[in-house]
């Protein structure tokens, strides 16, 4: 048996999508399946193909989410901050 493990990584700054100034997530995704011996270079590369694609599509599909869910929170009001009181 051998493994092939492909992975993506994506890092944004949030002021570009409605966040903070100076904040950046950064969101990775890593996939990876074994494959019997025996299995031809071509299909190796189909797969290693695939695993990346699918890498790649849970980052976007990660970053879409948490920009949507970003833009609906309601506005940072600094009271929030950890033993911050309100007056």
């Amino acid at each position: 048996m051998k493994e092939i493990t492909r992975s993506y990584s994506r890092k944004i700054q949030l002021e570009n999508y409605g966040g903070n100034k100076y904040e950046s997530a950064d969101f990775f995704a890593s996939w990876k399946e074994e494959i019997p011996d025996g299995t031809s270079s071509k299909d190796e590369k189909k797969i290693s193909d695939e695993l990346f694609r699918c890498a790649k599509q849970d980052v976007n599909d990660s970053i879409h989410k948490s920009i949507k869910e970003m833009n609906s929170a309601p506005p940072f009001q600094g009271d929030e901050l950890a033993g911050g009181r309100k007056k």
